[in-house]
């Protein structure tokens, strides 16, 4: 029997070997504030080199953290052009992240920078601006005069929001109108406010020493914006007497007014 040899093609390297890709993993592990900070200068700049300008870097060392944070997060996040630089979607993702982690160090830098200077406690209070405009100012100044140690974080809001924030912990204090609805809070009396009616000197009720509030309903009013306990106040005994309030001109401020 003869013996016939067939012979095959020889696959070349290449032919011969299947490769198989896969994404590569992201290892954000090797992201770091620096690069995260340089990476929202150069969005904010639209080019490399001016937010390696602001950041105080070399083009080249920025250019190279860039390189890197695309490679941790495993896409290109900027697209390189002659104008300058734009977002990849990869890239708007990582800014709006980066944006957040960012501003919760600088929180975290302020908070710790108060048990640096040695304050041993913080507190929360919201007030609403008729208390803030004539009453704690200078309660809040003698108190911390006694209490160095304790830090006031005062915010000023309307009546209902110094509740609400009480209720779920935004504040640890709160000061607001009475007759506002506290919702199972436990409550002090505070201060006590008088109102009174600013006319000019030329108006019609500038004599008068004591006025009803009915009175002055036939005018025009210029009051707080809608929404404040004040104003609020005055549209509830404006409707009690049956009438309706003028309102003129509504602004934000006390001073304004």
């Amino acid at each position: 029997m003869a013996a016939v040899v067939i012979e095959l093609p020889t696959a070349t390297a290449a032919e011969s070997r299947s490769v198989l890709t896969f994404p590569r993993p992201m290892n954000l592990h090797r992201l770091d504030l620096v690069s995260l900070s340089l990476f929202t200068m150069v969005v904010r700049a639209g080019s490399i080199s001016k937010g390696a300008e602001l950041g105080h870097l070399a083009i080249g060392a920025a250019s190279k953290r860039i390189s890197d944070l695309e490679a941790a997060v495993g896409a290109p996040l900027l697209e390189r052009h002659s104008r300058g630089v734009t977002l990849t979607t990869a890239g708007q993702a990582l800014h709006k992240h980066a944006q957040r982690i960012l501003s919760d160090v600088d929180h975290l830098a302020a908070d710790l920078s108060d048990y640096a200077a040695g304050i041993v406690g913080v507190v929360r209070l919201w007030a609403n601006t008729s208390a803030i405009t004539q009453f704690l100012p200078q309660e809040i100044a003698s108190f911390v005069t006694a209490n160095p140690g304790i830090r006031i974080e005062l915010e000023e809001q309307n009546s209902s929001e110094v509740v609400m924030a009480v209720l779920d912990g935004r504040a640890d204090f709160g000061i607001f109108a009475d007759r506002t609805p506290t919702l199972g809070l436990q409550t002090l009396h505070y201060r006590r406010d008088k109102l009174v009616l600013v006319v000019p000197k030329t108006h019609s009720l500038a004599h008068r020493k004591s006025i009803a509030f009915r009175e002055a309903l036939e005018f025009d009013f210029v009051s707080l914006s809608q929404g404040t306990s004040l104003a609020q106040r005055l549209q509830l005994e404006t409707e009690g007497l049956g009438q309706r309030l003028k309102l003129r001109i509504q602004v934000r401020s006390f001073d304004a007014i």
